[in-house]
């Protein structure tokens, strides 16, 4: 049974396959072009062909029938629908690729042996409805002897003058089934076959629906025959029968050749065989190859999934479906870029087009169409807006969502203008397929921005300037010849295409000039809004329940903040026009990072930037790479372990004796809370300029503290006192949990004794572990512990170099060696950003971020 099943399925596909076969065969054996199938309908009236297309309906609605006696004689439960289905694909199908009880039949075999029926009760269908077309063919033979001219009959080129032998064979055949049927003898055994024949009101049926089908078959080809051949109608039928039956036995498919052989050879020398050959060839193109295409369509939709599944089991398959799955992640990525690109060159074309003379002749029909005012208003019009193509093609790759309903407005109007200024219909087909790309892509303009918003890069600007001279100077070319005259301006005339030129040179000239200076003028970066006071408060006390202290330089509201749905966790960072800059891990309720850091990307993404997060830590690592980011060490930060922290040994007696040498000079180490750091900002500011003064430098940012009294004053402060006179001080970082304390903003003043910020910094590391904290961060060491061998990668290699030799700016190892003298544990920091050469700009992004500026990122 299963090897059965097997068999047919096969069968059936390849009956599919053959009947794909046929209509490549059918199109290469009469040689049939689009030329010469307008050639062969001109040749037959309108009338004609409607009944010969009514008749072909009729006759396949007759042919489902045959199918539906069946199930009803044979008592299967199969929804009529689904009868009729299979009925149709199986004739459609069988009477093209020949061998219907094979071909017709696999095809039922598939839909059937789905609903629930065995092979010998579909077998049982098949043979009732073949059974059904003999009877009715029989059937109309026999009636063609009573009503054909007798004299056709007897014709000596029709079978040697015996063709009505044969019909007389044949009623003598359908008298003895009639007999049979009427005595009520439904069994007949043969050997070991049995055979039920069907009771008398069913063969009836079967008949009817015989004699129906090819009358209406016949009816195809007799509608196309009689307006110019005047042929008798029963003797149409019987040629018509002796034919089909001729191609049903030779068992070529679809009786191709054959069934057009015998019927000309029927119909002999009494009618034109040129017209008989184009109805003949009208009629298979109607009755066979339109149910085909239509039967072939409905049944590859019908088993798409049966389908799919056998090509998935076919060898290389799965490897080809995923190659065909990465090349459509491929270029659905790059869709917009595609758009963008097309959209740019239709902007081109329509400038093109309008710095280029119109053809005269079609010119002149136009205006046998419209009047002249609209063919000038129209080219105007459309070198308008071709240059907003150009600047909307920008937007298109930054998948700004105004730019889509703007680029479907202005490509409808280019296409009607294409059309109205000179019926300039490649432009117009150009256009229209441009615009019918376009429809389905809304999803991709996602990005709720302002098209005013960083839209335009000096590259984009140079790119429409240079397209915009280049077609003036091919207009310029093109009307060489036309000497030049003030009157030309005014010259509003059917050939008159330099003066076109000329004003449509002059109009987008103008309004190109003045959308980019308006733009240039008033194109502003998105940027969200800085921290309000309540909500420094909301995020310090989030920072507070934090073990690590390096999230409260966030609150110096130099930083927007990204807040999680429920405002338990945020993200500090600020924005350029390609990438938002987050500065350390997210802060906060760690359970909501992962969908905190991918709302973070999303909005970054929506505004055309990309996500960078500045001096993270390993403890989060993997929330990076799953947002598809490149890890690149920055350096390593230093700890102090407090719990081991002791000034005594030989190795501290440089800090020992610095701390006596300055308590002995009279000044004095205290903490000022918080509460009170107000009563002493102005001294503390007086401290801070005199340290920017003698540093030659001036303040910094992002990552790094700067002197403000509101983010002064949310911190205790260390200070190194004489006479009650501040001359350095610290902001002590620390929670409300005793893990770790750090320094952000640290600064002497110019009475500050030598040894200072080694005092300072001493003192607040013993206070620390006093007061029970675990760890003292000493912050980062930039560039340090990259490697440096041969096989590293390039930044490490370049990073080591520099942290060596690049003192010029920066003392980096000078840095790192200070840090060094407390023995600290260092931990390596990381910068993740984007995949694919953005380390360079990032780098040179931060510095600047860092500098405040280009100009800082040279100097102190």
């Amino acid at each position: 049974m299963k090897l059965s099943r097997t068999l047919i399925n096969g069968i059936s596909l390849l009956a599919a396959m053959a009947a794909f076969y046929m209509v490549w065969r059918e199109i290469t054996t009469y040689q049939v072009t689009w030329a010469t199938v307008g050639e062969i309908v001109a040749d037959f009236s309108s009338s004609s062909l409607l009944l010969a297309f009514a008749a072909t309906i009729m006759g396949y609605l007759v042919l489902a029938t045959y199918d539906l006696l069946a199930i009803h004689h044979l008592q299967y439960k199969i929804a009529w629908h689904k009868t009729l289905l299979a009925s149709f694909l199986g004739f459609a199908i069988s009477n093209n690729a020949g061998h219907a009880i094979i071909t017709g039949g696999a095809v039922r075999f598939r839909f059937y042996s789905s609903w629930g029926l065995d092979t010998a009760a579909i077998g049982k269908i098949i043979i009732f409805s073949s059974a059904a077309y003999l009877l009715g063919a029989a059937t109309l033979l026999c009636a063609a002897y009573f009503f054909a001219p007798q004299e056709e009959l007897h014709n000596p080129q029709l079978l040697g003058g015996h063709l009505s032998w044969l019909i007389g064979s044949v009623a003598l055949l359908l008298a003895i089934y009639w007999l049979l049927i009427l005595s009520g003898r439904h069994q007949l055994r043969w050997k070991k076959i049995n055979i039920s024949l069907p009771p008398a009101p069913i063969s009836a049926l079967q008949t009817i629906a015989g004699i129906c089908d090819l009358v209406f078959a016949g009816l195809v080809l007799y509608c196309l025959l009689q307006p110019a051949t005047q042929m008798h109608f029963m003797w149409f039928f019987t040629l018509y029968i002796l034919a089909q039956l001729t191609g049903l036995f030779s068992q070529v498919p679809g009786g191709i050749g054959i069934f057009e052989s015998a019927f000309l050879f029927l119909v002999g020398d009494n009618y034109n065989h040129q017209i008989i050959l184009i109805a003949l060839l009208t009629y298979r193109l109607m009755y066979f190859l339109l149910p085909l295409v239509i039967a072939l369509l409905i049944f590859l939709f019908t088993q798409r999934k049966t389908f799919m599944h056998h090509w998935q089991t076919l060898p290389g398959m799965i490897q080809l479906q995923n190659t065909v799955k990465t090349l459509s992640i491929f270029l659905h990525k790059r869709l917009p870029l595609l758009l963008s690109l097309l959209t740019l060159g239709a902007g081109s074309i329509l400038l093109f087009s309008g710095s280029t003379p119109d053809l005269p002749e079609r010119l002149h029909t136009l205006r046998h169409i419209i009047n002249l005012p609209l063919i000038e208003a129209s080219h105007l019009l459309g070198s308008v807006i071709g240059v907003f193509l150009l600047i909307l093609a920008r937007a298109i790759l930054l998948r700004i969502n105004a730019a889509y309903p703007l680029t479907l407005l202005l490509l409808a109007a280019g296409i009607v203008l294409s059309l109205t200024k000179g019926l300039d219909y490649e432009e117009a087909l150009f256009l229209t397929v441009l615009f019918l790309l376009f429809i389905p892509c809304k999803p991709y303009f996602y990005r709720k921005s302002n098209l005013g918003a960083h839209l335009l890069t000096p590259g984009w600007i140079a790119l429409i300037i240079s397209i915009i001279i280049f077609s003036i100077v091919i207009g310029f070319m093109a009307y060489k010849e036309v000497n030049y005259a003030h009157e030309l301006w005014w010259q509003f005339e059917q050939d008159a295409n330099a003066s076109r030129f000329l004003r449509a040179t002059l109009l987008i000239s103008i309004i190109a000039c003045g959308t980019l200076l308006h733009y240039l003028l008033s194109r502003g970066q998105y940027k969200p809004q800085l921290p309000s006071p309540e909500e420094i408060t909301e995020a310090y006390a989030i920072i507070n329940t934090q073990k690590n202290t390096e999230h409260y330089i966030s609150l110096s509201a130099d930083k927007y903040l990204f807040w999680s749905e429920n405002r338990d966790s945020f993200i500090a960072y600020i924005t350029t026009p390609k990438y938002w800059i987050a500065l350390n891990d997210p802060c906060g309720n760690k359970s909501t990072f992962k969908s905190l850091a991918k709302a973070f990307r999303s909005r970054a993404d929506l505004h055309g930037a990309k996500p960078v997060f500045y001096r993270i830590t390993t403890e989060h690592l993997p929330l990076y790479v799953d947002l598809g980011l490149n890890l690149v060490k920055l350096g390593e930060e230093a700890h102090v372990d407090l719990s081991n922290f002791t000034l005594k040994g030989n190795a501290w007696t440089s800090f020992r004796n610095t701390i006596n040498k300055i308590n002995k000079e009279g000044f004095t180490f205290r903490i000022i809370p918080a509460a009170a750091c107000a009563d002493h900002l102005a001294a503390l500011q007086q401290v801070s300029d005199q340290w920017l003064a003698h540093k030659k430098t001036r303040e910094k940012g992002f990552s790094l503290g700067f002197f403000d009294k509101h983010y002064l004053s949310l911190f205790d402060i260390a200070v190194v006192e004489k006479n009650d006179e501040i001359v350095a001080f610290a902001n002590v970082l620390h929670g409300d949990l005793p893990n770790e304390v750090s320094i952000d903003l640290m600064r002497y003043g110019d009475k500050a004794p030598k040894g200072a910020m080694d005092f300072l910094l001493t003192n607040i590391i013993l206070w620390a572990k006093e007061h029970h904290y675990y760890t003292f961060n000493l912050g980062m060491a930039p560039l340090a512990g990259l490697d440096d061998d041969e096989l590293a990668p390039f930044w490490q290699r370049l990073g080591s170099s520099v942290f060596r030799l690049g003192n010029e700016f920066y003392d980096f190892q000078g840095l790192h060696h200070y840090k060094e003298k407390f023995r600290p544990q260092w931990n390596p920091v990381y910068l993740a950003l984007p995949r694919g050469g953005h380390l360079a700009p990032v780098i040179f992004t931060i510095t600047n971020a860092i500098s405040g500026g280009v100009k800082g990122s040279f100097s102190k």
